[in-house]
């Protein structure tokens, strides 16, 4: 069961832990601002200026300031890794930055310092509201994640710290899932996005599919796939890995829930060539019929699941349905619906049908059909 210890601890105290300014902080009581469990990334956050100069004149009245969260592994090999903030991350960015003198409060007041050897020149807050700011106590919970822990612990409570305030997205859920960065799936999709993502995980197989990927859908520019701010992008190749490697059409899903379950795979070589077949063959039909008319605009260098699904869905299974005389079909059938209007609008017909156009394996099913009887 997760340990919880709930305290206060002083500005001072966190700022050391976050900043390490005198370097004399051991890497155990390091605090990281991790990403893993944060919108936007580590260095600014979701917050706007406003917003941090708001929190910090709380801090200085003694307002209630809410609780600041971090997590720890409870595992020996990683004792001496930084904790993490779980809840509270851009409170923490505040404090930090406005310590760092990055920004200004009423009347254009700055932080200032104290340093002879690093005097800041400019107007600040003076020396004794420095130290009070510094003595401030703030509440301050930390979490321990048992060895008996399911893996989805993370991701449950990062879920329900946040129930009030914006709906987390699927790819901040798979994000928070993988923190420990030992998520094979997760730390293959990173690769494969590139971008922001940093990863120990490097195979190069998804090297190679990642150009292909560029090629076929970003003419070229490897800065075209990227990450989105809320991890749309890492959601999405999970979805296409996780779909790859277990045959099933109904994991070829973006949302967690979908595939929370198959994200503690331990991939084997097998794994990875499944997928990277499947997405060859994916990339080669593509290459050949991919326009924006049909499958719909990129976002991030990714295209739509929902317009890309009818050929994901033959492609993906492990029912031999895939032959290379059928891939051939598929191509000529996309390729023919450029110039018949008739065959395009019967397609778009079955494709979008429903209220909200879902991907349903029966709607997948009567396009596959419609591609087998097509003569063409």
């Amino acid at each position: 069961m997760v340990h919880l210890e709930t305290t206060q601890t002083s500005i001072q105290n966190l700022y050391k832990r976050i900043q390490n300014p005198d370097n004399d902080v051991d890497s155990g009581e390091l605090i990281e601002i991790s990403s893993d469990f944060q919108r936007g990334d580590e260095e600014t956050g979701v917050w706007s200026i406003e917003a941090k100069r708001k929190y910090i004149v709380s801090l200085m009245r003694n307002y209630p300031s809410g609780l600041i969260s971090i997590v720890k592994a409870h595992i020996s090999k990683l004792k001496s890794m930084p904790s993490k903030v779980l809840d509270g991350g851009n409170r923490v960015r505040a404090i930090r930055d406005f310590m760092n003198n990055k920004f200004f409060i009423e009347d254009g007041l700055y932080f200032g310092s104290d340093d002879p050897k690093n005097p800041f020149e400019g107007e600040n807050i003076g020396v004794r509201k420095r130290e009070a700011f510094r003595h401030t106590c703030i509440a301050f919970q930390k979490i321990t994640i048992e060895r008996n822990d399911p893996p989805t612990t993370i991701s449950d409570m990062f879920t329900c710290l946040n129930t009030s305030s914006v709906a987390l997205k699927p790819g901040e859920l798979i994000k928070s899932h993988g923190w420990l960065k030992d998520k094979p799936i997760i730390e293959m999709a990173k690769q494969f996005i590139g971008d922001t993502w940093e990863t120990e995980y490097n195979n190069e197989f998804i090297s190679l599919m990642r150009n292909v990927w560029i090629k076929v859908f970003c003419d070229g520019d490897p800065l075209k796939l990227k990450e989105g701010k809320r991890c749309d992008s890492l959601a999405m190749i999970c979805g296409y890995i996780v779909s790859s490697i277990t045959g099933d059409f109904k994991t070829f899903d973006r949302r967690y829930d979908s595939i929370k379950e198959y994200l503690d795979i331990k991939l084997t070589n097998y794994h990875v060539l499944l997928f990277s077949n499947k997405l060859t063959d994916f990339l080669d039909i593509m290459g050949e019929v991919y326009i924006r008319d049909i499958f719909g605009k990129l976002t991030h260098g990714i295209p739509a699941r929902n317009y890309v699904a009818p050929i994901w869905y033959s492609l993906c299974r492990d029912d031999d349905v895939a032959t290379p005389e059928f891939k051939a079909k598929i191509k000529r059938f996309f390729k023919a619906m450029v110039d018949d209007t008739n065959l395009r609008n019967k397609y778009f017909s079955e494709r979008d049908a429903g209220s909200n156009g879902e991907t349903t394996i029966g709607k997948m099913g009567k396009i596959e059909s419609m591609i087998k009887e097509w003569v063409g």
